[in-house]
């Protein structure tokens, strides 16, 4: 276990990423609400040709709302999160934002990756 926890003063996120449930899983909560709002569950599947991975591969994330009212705004932007973090492993997300748009989402991505954990 372990984890950590990083304040961006500048659009006051507060990001934790927290490694407890489970060796093979990443959990991340992003807040503007000091509180966990819907959560998510992301997996990264790739394309095969005749059950070969290839280098050229695409990636194709497969997202679940577990707990929360699903919300159209909310996975795209964890799809987007996803995309930019690329992190093979599966992928519990809490994303509690009220304002969400393209670059808020590639601000938070860019948060993450510099205070990731996995």
């Amino acid at each position: 276990g372990g984890g950590g926890q990083q304040w961006n003063t500048t659009l006051q996120f507060i990001v934790a990423s927290l490694r407890v449930l489970c060796s093979n899983r990443v959990f991340v909560i992003v807040t503007q609400c000091m509180k966990i709002g819907n959560l998510y569950s992301v997996r990264q599947d790739s394309t095969q040709k005749d059950g070969i991975f290839s280098a050229s591969a695409l990636f194709i994330y497969e997202i679940k709302c577990i707990l929360g009212a699903e919300c159209e705004v909310v996975t795209q932007a964890v799809r987007l999160l996803a995309e930019k973090l690329d992190i093979s492993r599966p992928l519990l997300l809490s994303l509690t934002v009220p304002a969400l748009n393209h670059s808020t989402v590639i601000h938070i991505a860019e948060i993450l990756l510099e205070h990731k954990c996995w």
